[in-house]
């Protein structure tokens, strides 16, 4: 779990996570990625990540590539965030009945930097995916010391509303989404805070 991030090529990304390769290097519809000559990074993202808009703000380069779950891991909120929040966290249970969704993109590897910056407290992982395709290998990040103990860790309101509506974009499984929606939060004390990341959505 400690190994570094998974480099393909443009075909074997899609190859292994089932989208259709087209003559123009176009990834689902989603627009050419700038430099289909460089390597590309398949990034299994499952928490505010799933809202696509935000996250290429921050890295131009990320596509959606397909929906995919990561099997003996279940969905956590117990990383505690630089705002004393609780964070998603994907954590290992080793049970076959407990499975993390979420959506594979295909980003440049040039904005791997700004992602590691971006997700302070995690430690970046190549974890084995299951998807309607067969699966593939692609990295996500795995809470470095998550609060296990701490029931009074909770997500802000806004933080887990980006979520749940990237979840219901990505047509995540019902059962999944009610899960999301069942998961207590609280009120972001610090409005202006609320306003800044709600705005990058």
């Amino acid at each position: 779990m400690r190994a570094g991030p998974a480099f393909y090529p443009l075909a074997r990304a899609r190859a292994a996570f089932g989208a259709q390769p087209r003559a123009e290097a176009m990834l689902e519809g989603y627009g050419r990625v700038e430099s289909m000559s460089e390597p590309l990074l398949s990034y299994f993202a499952y928490g505010s990540n799933l809202w696509e808009q935000r996250l290429q703000l921050r890295v131009p380069s990320a596509r959606f590539a397909a929906r995919a779950s990561l099997p003996c891991f279940a969905l956590r909120f117990h990383k505690r965030g630089r705002d004393g929040s609780a964070k998603a966290d994907a954590f290992f249970t080793g049970r076959g009945t407990d499975t993390v969704h979420g959506v594979v993109y295909a980003m440049a590897a040039r904005d791997l930097g700004t992602l590691d910056r971006i997700e302070g407290g995690y430690v970046r992982a190549s974890v084995l995916l299951d998807s309607a395709a067969g699966g593939g290998v692609a990295f996500t990040y795995l809470a470095a010391e998550p609060r296990l103990d701490d029931p009074r860790l909770l997500p802000f309101d806004w933080y887990l509303g980006l979520v749940l509506e990237g979840a219901r974009a990505h047509r995540l499984p019902v059962q999944y989404l009610r899960a999301l929606e069942r998961q207590a939060c609280a009120p972001d004390p610090d409005p202006r805070r609320r306003h800044d990341h709600l705005a990058l959505a």
